[in-house]
């Protein structure tokens, strides 16, 4: 069966904020795939997909780094897939990237699974914290529907 792609959607604009009120917002488009017959698969993927970090911290010298963790069903060994990024500093106090694409979900004849995506930062050398667990990792429970 040829794969078929349904439209793209609007886009979509979701956030994490740091204990330090670091905003780490995800820009991004989302479009569904067909595949597989007669038990049809269907797959989301993010695409294009932006990170703006905003943080006073931020200087036109400042390195930043994120740090993805997604984790899913086919989500690299062990459902897990790890990407490490620099973001480019435009000006004080932002910087952004556009990451490749994701896959976000994915469902059909053996279920369906949200893809859960980790996120960490440091600018600087410094991790950002998350505000619920006191470590780094904050969670961006991007769900496609």
């Amino acid at each position: 069966m040829t794969p078929i792609k349904f439209p793209q959607s609007d886009w979509r604009h979701d956030s994490v904020r740091a204990t330090d009120g670091t905003d780490i917002r995800f820009d991004l488009k989302t479009q569904d795939t067909q595949t597989g017959d007669p038990k049809p698969l269907i797959t989301t993927e993010a695409s294009p997909v932006w990170v703006n970090v905003y943080d006073p911290a931020i200087r036109p010298d400042s390195k930043v780094r994120l740090v993805l963790s997604d984790q899913g069903l086919f989500a690299g060994p062990n459902g897990r897939d790890d990407r490490i990024v620099d973001l480019w500093v435009p000006e004080s106090g932002h910087a952004t990237v556009e990451l490749s694409p994701l896959t976000i979900h994915d469902g059909g004849y053996g279920g369906n699974h949200d893809y859960r995506q980790q996120v960490a930062l440091v600018v600087d050398g410094n991790w950002k914290q998350n505000p619920y667990g006191g470590d780094f990792l904050m969670d961006w429970y991007n769900h496609a529907h």
